[in-house]
């Protein structure tokens, strides 16, 4: 998945989940979007590891 793709699903799911946090939505609609976050946003750290790895291999 593409950087750009990636901080674009990040930037869509958090505002979902921020609009559901101001609804007062459903504890398991909020929790549920609240790992979806999550799994972006571990994917992009975890491209970002093995970029900064790949960067130091090649020094």
């Amino acid at each position: 998945m593409e950087n750009s793709r990636l901080k674009f699903l990040i930037i869509r799911n958090k505002a979902k989940l921020d609009h559901l946090i101001e609804e007062n939505a459903e504890y398991s609609k909020i929790l549920k979007q609240s790992k979806r976050v999550d799994h972006y946003i571990a994917m992009a750290i975890k491209r970002q590891v093995e970029e900064g790895k790949e960067s130091k291999s090649s020094l």
